[in-house]
């Protein structure tokens, strides 16, 4: 007879403190790359895991040539695969307004299918979350 699984403890989430918070927004605002500051300020006022943040797509923050308020975590990006909901505060909606005409400018992709963070420094344009945890290590 098989042994009944013990369920593992759950770990509280590590959470960073609202002066923690501001120091690492102006760390990334201050290296002057609208990407990295865009990115930090989406997950930190979202709840973002990494993952979702790296799967996000062009179309999931830009539809009809405006900005959600509302974000849809696909499933297939989610975490637990479930689809959900993440309001947009007016602060985020301007950060990726201000990305999207930068990535525009320098000429990226902005079909709903691309990826809304991408990196020119590996074979693949999407931003991943390797990428992302050495940028926080940087």
């Amino acid at each position: 007879m098989p042994k009944p699984k013990i369920p593992k403890t759950l770990q509280q989430p590590k959470i960073l403190s609202p002066q923690q918070q501001l120091r690492l927004l102006d760390t990334f605002s201050r290296k002057g790359n609208l990407r990295d500051s865009t990115l930090i300020l989406l997950v930190l006022k979202t709840g973002l895991k990494s993952g979702e943040a790296c799967g996000l797509n062009v179309g999931d923050v830009l539809q009809s040539v405006q900005v959600v308020t509302t974000l849809e975590v696909r499933p297939e990006i989610a975490t637990n695969k479930s689809a959900r909901h993440l309001p947009l505060s007016e602060e985020v909606q301007n950060a990726i307004k201000d990305f999207l005409k930068w990535k525009q400018e320098r000429g990226e992709y902005l079909e709903p299918t691309a990826p809304l963070f991408c990196t020119t420094l590996t074979n693949s344009p999407k931003l991943t979350e390797v990428f992302l945890l050495r940028m926080f290590l940087m």
